[in-house]
């Protein structure tokens, strides 16, 4: 009787899970992305710059932002960290993208090379 027992249990932790999953709320999000990396990022040398891309990038419909935070072993924005990117010292993109996308009601997700420590 144990094994059935415990095959039985079994089951009813699978149902359980699934039961609630299926009570929480869900909404359906239509994410249209794009990535800025790195080389995008270093080009862009003002507030002024980040609001024009960000203007561009709402223009086309794009809702969703991955930023590229960490590459190369560098981080594009002021770390206690890591070394900021030598062409980013002096202001902070990630902190003006953060702004600039809010503005446009556009998602941002900081996104980071995880192995790439680098070139």
């Amino acid at each position: 009787m144990y094994e059935k027992s415990l095959e039985k249990l079994e089951k009813a932790e699978i149902n359980a899970v699934n039961a609630y999953a299926k009570a929480l709320p869900s909404n359906i999000v239509e994410g249209r992305t794009l990535w800025l990396d790195r080389g995008t990022i270093v080009n862009i040398k003002s507030r002024k710059e980040m609001a024009e891309l960000f203007d561009r990038i709402k223009s086309i419909g794009i809702n969703l932002v991955y930023f590229e935070t960490i590459n190369a072993g560098y981080s594009i924005y002021p770390s206690k960290i890591l070394e900021q990117n030598p062409l980013t010292v002096g202001w902070d993109p990630l902190y003006w993208a953060i702004k600039e996308a809010h503005q446009r009601n556009i998602e941002l997700h900081a996104w980071t090379w995880i192995f790439a420590v680098g070139n």
